[in-house]
């Protein structure tokens, strides 16, 4: 019975200590673009799809991507956090202070989508879906499928 019981509890230790799959492993470069849009007024929006769309992200294997939206070009790095509160995880675009600043200066919505601030994060639905987090700053929830 003991040698059972070992056996067991040294399975159970194997499994537990293996390590799971992270949603942003994959082959670089990575293309993220935009698929879609939600209220974030509203409990459990429907998702208002998009096509054919110009605005999407470049991530290279170096840690730096560019944010493309129609004629614009924004640049940064990234990198993938812990959300231990969830037990998730989550892609935070931190964008150059160059970049950044210009953004402020633009005439009308600037083109870095969360609170005024020089970072966005953004949560993985799945392995090939990403959420932004504008809707925490009223704007609406967008979706980016991997290309």
């Amino acid at each position: 019975m003991r040698r059972f019981l070992l056996f067991a509890l040294l399975i159970t230790s194997l499994i537990s200590c293996q390590e799971s799959e992270k949603p942003a492993v994959a082959e670089f470069p990575q293309t993220w673009v935009f698929s879609g849009y939600s209220s974030s007024w509203v409990a459990n929006p429907e998702i208002t799809p998009v096509v054919d769309s110009l605005y999407y992200y470049e991530l290279r294997k170096d840690g730096t991507f560019t944010k493309f939206i129609g004629e614009f070009e924004l640049v940064g790095t990234y990198e993938v956090e812990d959300d231990t509160t969830n037990d998730s995880e989550y892609l935070v675009l931190k964008y150059d202070q160059e970049t950044y600043l210009e953004d402020r200066e633009r005439d009308g919505i600037g083109l870095i989508h969360y609170c005024g601030q020089d970072f966005e994060p953004f949560y993985y639905v799945s392995s090939n879906t990403i959420r932004g987090s504008w809707g925490a700053c009223d704007g609406p929830n967008l979706y980016f499928e991997r290309q």
